[in-house]
């Protein structure tokens, strides 16, 4: 069940159907939620922001953080939270253990004067340092999609950034 939300764009669905369904699967209790610290724990900050996007009005960006490059949920793994349009995220991340993060956009795109869904994923890896705060950003040009962890003091990767491979339970 927890690639319900994924699973669905496969259908060519509308994104109003994978909405609903990515709802009810988060609403059913089915999917594994990632444990952000308390905001007084040692803890690193995540922000989601909008990068270039070609999708009609920003399309939906999805964020899971999981432990291993498979994207297997656990108790302590899964679902970080949406982010809509310009409207930015905040996350807080355990810090001093390599995370994975899994991004996928989702929405319309105008190809050939119609409308089409599209969608694309991405999964990133880095180990966030205390006190830190890293912006995650997934562009979404013409075609294909990159994702990039920032260091927000620094404007660069963090040293332990990696960009992985999308499979498993990370796949669209």
């Amino acid at each position: 069940m927890a690639n319900v939300g994924r699973a669905v764009l496969q259908g060519g669905l509308s994104l109003k159907k994978i909405l609903l369904a990515l709802c009810c699967s988060l609403s059913a209790g089915c999917v594994g939620f990632y444990q952000q610290p308390a905001a007084t724990a040692p803890h690193a900050t995540l922000e989601a922001i909008q990068g270039p996007n070609t999708l009609l009005n920003g399309g939906v960006q999805m964020y899971w953080a999981y432990y291993d490059p498979g994207c297997n949920d656990t108790a302590e793994t899964g679902v970080l939270g949406t982010r809509k349009g310009e409207v930015s995220e905040r996350f807080l991340l355990i810090p001093d253990r390599r995370i994975y993060v899994n991004v996928m956009s989702s929405g319309g795109a105008n190809k050939e004067g119609a409308n089409a869904l599209r969608s694309c994923a991405n999964l990133v890896s880095f180990i966030p340092a205390v006190g830190a705060t890293y912006q995650v950003i997934q562009s979404v040009p013409v075609s294909g999609c990159v994702a990039d962890i920032t260091d927000k003091t620094t404007g660069r990767s963090p040293d332990s950034f990696r960009r992985e491979a999308v499979v498993g339970g990370c796949s669209p």
